[in-house]
């Protein structure tokens, strides 16, 4: 039988796979288990519980400089994501408080950055076009797509995002041909331009030939 210090689904070989997922509550559960059932290895446990504090330490002054920008910098929804993807980072799953607190300030943050966003690409967007920049048009209005990525290819089915990968693979790839296609349309009607000002009309004929 494998011992809880050989097997790497319990004991102290657990609670580092936890401590390295950043499952920290699940972990400090197993390490309070572990101790009761192995106080002679105080020392090794104790190692994990200050390596969970300063972990620990670390996401409680990430999450006081997330009020501080709230308070502070009501507008700066930029940072505030920012700051809230730090934080997903460094807990996997913080109490329950804490997870409702960063899911409400997350979602307010991302409709309002996100509509900001969408207004910029759709000026932006527009202007190209008035430029004759199509597929640069087309590429600045598909920036548009990022918008709740992350939050869809958690929550939707793997193959619905298969799918819309793939959808927006094709789109890219599409972007991509016009573009191509454009320059060279773009030159040829330059070269034309340029052969009717200085009337090489047979060089025109063979062109279009």
């Amino acid at each position: 039988m494998l011992s809880a210090r050989g097997n790497p689904e319990v004991g102290l070989p657990l609670v580092d796979r936890l401590i390295k997922e950043r499952n920290y509550n699940e972990a400090i559960l197993v390490l309070a288990e572990y101790m009761t059932e192995h106080p002679e290895d105080f020392d090794g446990a104790q190692r994990r519980v200050r390596r969970i504090i300063t972990m620990r330490e670390g996401y409680n002054e990430q999450a006081l400089e997330l009020l501080d920008v709230i308070a502070n910098e009501p507008t700066n929804d930029a940072k505030k994501l920012d700051m809230i993807t730090s934080l997903e980072s460094m807990e996997k799953n913080p109490n329950e408080r804490t997870q409702n607190f960063i899911r409400n300030t997350k979602e307010a943050a991302q409709f309002t950055y996100y509509r900001a966003r969408f207004d910029e690409i759709m000026d932006e967007g527009f202007a190209l076009i008035e430029q004759g920049e199509y597929a640069r048009a087309g590429f600045k209005f598909s920036e548009g797509y990022s918008f709740y990525k992350t939050e869809f290819d958690e929550e939707a089915s793997p193959a619905l995002v298969t799918e819309v990968n793939s959808r927006l693979g094709r789109l890219s790839m599409l972007l991509t041909g016009y573009q191509t296609l454009q320059a060279e349309v773009d030159a040829a009607a330059a070269n034309a331009e340029l052969q009717v000002r200085e009337k090489n009309f047979s060089e025109i004929d063979a062109s279009l030939s």
